[in-house]
């Protein structure tokens, strides 16, 4: 209605000016989509660059960010089911509450990478062992202290606890279900997973950075055919006496033979 009644303004002759002092909040409804759109996203952004900052591995920053996404989109499902509108005051909720809902997956996510088990499964079930329960009593003491907004006659206050409910609720679900099952799925997201191919290396591979075997250690084992021949023949002439010489080109070649001189 504000819209057609300005379109008609604008098609006068005379310049007319159309006011009410409804208007101004009438005005919030033809934008209010787009903002919040835009404000959700760049305070998603803004999540992003500061995990990856702290958690070091990317692709668990952008499950954090997806986190993040999905309770946002939770949230406003659920706000149609539970009679809140989107208006200004739900937006300006929305983007606080977005503070919330990264604490639950940022700190499981942080716990998994700096793990050092080389088992994901593990690390998972290390992570909610030692964050599991600080996790649900911040979202019970949170929901707690405002679930006293829920008897407020005031239309700001009400919308305010049922935002702050909504985005508890999701977010210690996201950090204490789908997160860790995220992360087990996919195992690029630790630290320890470089480290235990350098351990199995460093245990194949002498320290000395030497990837053959010496001439002495190669000598024991390895024997040319002729040397076994000649190792059979001492055994048949016990008096024999054994000269070994070794190949100086490669070292892992030894010849046995008798002496001559032994009858």
């Amino acid at each position: 209605m504000v819209n057609k009644l300005r379109d008609t303004a604008n098609k006068c002759s005379v310049t007319l000016l159309v006011y009410h002092p409804a208007f101004i909040y009438f005005d919030q409804y033809a934008v209010i989509i787009i903002n919040t759109v835009q404000n959700v996203l760049i305070a998603a952004g803004a999540m992003l660059v500061i995990s990856l900052l702290l958690i070091p591995n990317p692709l668990c920053c952008l499950w954090v960010t997806f986190a993040i996404a999905s309770v946002i989109v939770g949230v406003a499902g659920f706000m149609a089911y539970w009679d809140v509108n989107l208006d200004s005051i739900s937006m300006i909720n929305l983007v606080i509450c977005i503070g919330f809902s990264v604490d639950f997956s940022a700190h499981i996510s942080y716990a998994f990478v700096s793990n050092r088990n080389p088992n994901a499964n593990e690390r998972a079930v290390d992570a909610l062992h030692m964050l599991g329960y600080p996790i649900i009593q911040g979202a019970v003491s949170t929901i707690i202290g405002v679930v006293v907004l829920a008897a407020a006659d005031s239309y700001i206050f009400r919308t305010f606890f049922k935002i702050m409910f909504l985005v508890i609720l999701f977010g210690a679900l996201h950090g204490l279900v789908f997160i860790p099952v995220f992360l087990t799925f996919f195992r690029s997201c630790s630290k320890s997973e470089g480290n235990e191919k350098k351990s199995i290396k460093s245990q194949i591979t002498p320290d000395n950075g030497d990837n053959t075997l010496s001439s002495l250690s190669m000598n024991r084992y390895v024997l040319s055919p002729e040397s076994h021949a000649n190792h059979a023949y001492n055994l048949e002439i016990p008096n024999a006496q054994k000269h070994i010489k070794a190949n100086n080109i490669s070292g892992l070649k030894q010849k046995a033979y008798a002496d001559p001189d032994c009858p």
